[in-house]
């Protein structure tokens, strides 16, 4: 499956502009992630088109995304995902390549499945974080000093995004993810999958929870860094994510016609 047949999948929603976005921004909000083999998205999409409107700028209704993540020296950032630590943080800097935006964002994770997220609208086409970004950091995380982040990972990949028609609820699903490591010559593909994020302000069983409920797909703990590194990176503790990578393992192996 690729982008072209995606967006032909796409054409049974009605659009929603990204100005009409602006009500939904969910920067503090409830997440859950889903990971599911990428072939079993039409029969996702057909069930969630006559409740959702799709994103839609420029015709396009399939986004690609470029993302650099930052860590400390010693991925103090991941560790702290990898022991189950809340009030843990992912900081990077996104760029939305069909609307030419550019942000640099602060994720922080509590308890349960509550995130905050701080953005930066970002002039011009560089980037590199100044006393300001850090102080926001500093704000955001304070269990461990630091001095400097590093660049710890590059990832690409293909959205969509779904609202619900109480515009009440954000869906995205993330497939043709690429990871490259800032630090050796590692790069890989993970194109079997898909990722869908469900975003509320507070939980509730909507369209897309209860059909993934019903096809037997659960909540899942993931994240793109981790994944990324984790792919990208042999040396780095990765036990408490052995169960994700089993499931990855598990999709690959599954015929294409599942």
């Amino acid at each position: 499956m690729n982008e072209q047949d995606i967006n032909s999948l796409m054409r049974h929603f009605a659009a929603i502009g990204l100005h009409q976005m602006d009500q939904v921004q969910l920067l503090n909000r409830i997440d859950r992630k889903y990971v599911l083999p990428l072939c079993r998205l039409p029969e996702v999409l057909e069930q969630l088109a006559p409740h959702y409107f799709a994103l839609e700028i420029e015709d396009h209704r399939a986004f690609n995304y470029h993302t650099t993540y930052y860590d400390t020296e010693d991925y103090q950032f991941y560790k702290d995902h990898h022991n189950g630590l809340v009030n843990r943080v992912k900081v990077r800097c996104r760029e939305y390549r069909e609307s030419k935006l550019t942000f640099f964002e602060i994720k922080r994770k509590s308890k349960g499945y509550r995130t905050d997220k701080y953005r930066q609208l970002i002039q011009g086409t560089s980037f590199e974080m100044d006393e300001g970004c850090y102080e926001k950091i500093r704000e955001q995380y304070v269990k461990y000093p630091f001095d400097k982040l590093k660049v710890a990972l590059f990832n690409r990949f293909s959205r969509i995004t779904l609202v619900n028609k109480q515009l009440t609820e954000r869906c995205t699903i993330d497939f043709g993810l690429y990871f490259a490591s800032a630090e050796n010559d590692r790069q890989i593909a993970v194109d079997d999958i898909a990722i869908i994020e469900v975003k509320q302000s507070k939980a509730f069983i909507s369209p897309v929870v209860q059909l993934l409920r019903q096809m037997r797909f659960y909540p899942s703990s993931i994240s793109k860094y981790v994944l990324g590194l984790i792919l990208t990176h042999d040396q780095i503790k990765q036990n408490a994510f052995k169960s994700l990578l089993h499931k990855i393992d598990k999709i690959k192996s599954l015929p294409l016609t599942a």
